[in-house]
């Protein structure tokens, strides 16, 4: 009766209980009959010991099924916080330039990256935490800082670049060829077309790729390498002569110059005559004004410009 009342009888118990119930009321009934009071009481005592059985049971799988739905929902929680943290876009951090700026960066691990005009990097707030991943549209000269634990990768929208610590230009405009040019160290550029093709650069190797996803002729050929040209000691190189502020091409079309010419001054340029823009040029310039580089343009080939307003040349 006990085990009964603090809830604590097993079924087979209380069938026992039960059974004795009608046991004691068929003996009462053959020697005295109970009170009908009595019997009442006796029978809610045992109903209300149920009722609280059953309750308690209750309680307990509802409480336990509550338990269980909120560590579910918390691991649940958890993993989502755990794949923001680890994605590629979690806490970026972003640098832009416009057409006439240039800008410096110090990485949190101590590599140097200067961002030509038109151009944007973005890397991950938490630099150091298990690898050094960037992720450039434009061009930057990089000066990597060594870690053989920490690889140096950078991403653009056809290859994938990844060094230990060595100094590189890397040109990636949507509009143009990506070129990589490797002046020490060594470069793996894996890229994202076709097969997943590597090349190993060595110092001074310039790496082309065609941007197969725009019109060029470059399509036949879409990866090449190229020595770059240099002298001994490095006193001018044409692929970094942008982050001396100095300009220089070598051989170039005039339509390729002025590209340049538009990043670095932060003008447009339209050149009228079909005949002009396949005209190809040689030279260096060293905070030279765009009158000046054009006036000298002049002198190899005949052809006249004029400035409308105060961002646009007209060459015809």
């Amino acid at each position: 009766m006990d085990k009964h009342l603090n809830g604590s009888a097993s079924p087979e118990e209380e069938q026992q209980l039960f059974e004795w119930y009608d046991t004691f009321q068929q003996k009462a009934s053959d020697e005295r009959p109970l009170p009908f009071e009595e019997s009442a009481a006796l029978l809610e005592r045992i109903q209300s010991g149920i009722g609280r059985t059953a309750k308690k049971r209750n309680a307990y799988f509802f409480w336990s099924g509550i338990a269980a739905s909120f560590i579910l929902i918390l691991c649940v929680a958890l993993l989502v916080f755990k794949k923001r943290q680890d994605s590629p876009a979690a806490a970026l951090v972003s640098i832009t330039t416009t057409k006439d700026q240039k800008h410096q960066v110090t990485l949190p691990d101590g590599s140097l990256v200067w961002l030509n005009a038109e151009s944007q990097l973005k890397y991950q707030a938490k630099f150091n935490s298990h690898r050094r991943e960037l992720w450039l549209t434009g061009e930057g000269y990089f000066e990597v800082k060594h870690h053989s634990k920490w690889p140096f990768i950078v991403h653009t929208s056809n290859q994938e670049l990844k060094v230990l610590g060595t100094v590189f230009n890397l040109k990636a405009y949507p509009e143009t060829k990506t070129e990589t040019s490797l002046l020490s160290g060594a470069v793996e550029v894996t890229f994202n077309f076709g097969s997943k093709r590597r090349v190993v650069l060595k110092p001074y190797e310039k790496l082309i790729a065609a941007n197969l996803s725009a019109p060029s002729s470059d399509q036949e050929q879409p990866i090449k390498i190229e020595h770059i040209a240099h002298e001994e000691p490095e006193t001018f190189i044409t692929e970094t002569a942008w982050t001396q502020k100095a300009f220089s091409f070598s051989n170039e079309s005039l339509e390729s110059i002025t590209g340049k010419l538009e990043k670095v001054y932060g003008i447009k340029i339209d050149i009228q005559s079909p005949k002009l823009r396949g005209e190809r040029f040689t030279g260096t310039f060293d905070n030279a004004s765009i009158s000046t580089v054009l006036n000298a343009l002049q002198f190899s080939n005949e052809f006249e410009y004029r400035k409308e307003g105060e961002g646009t040349i007209i060459i015809y």
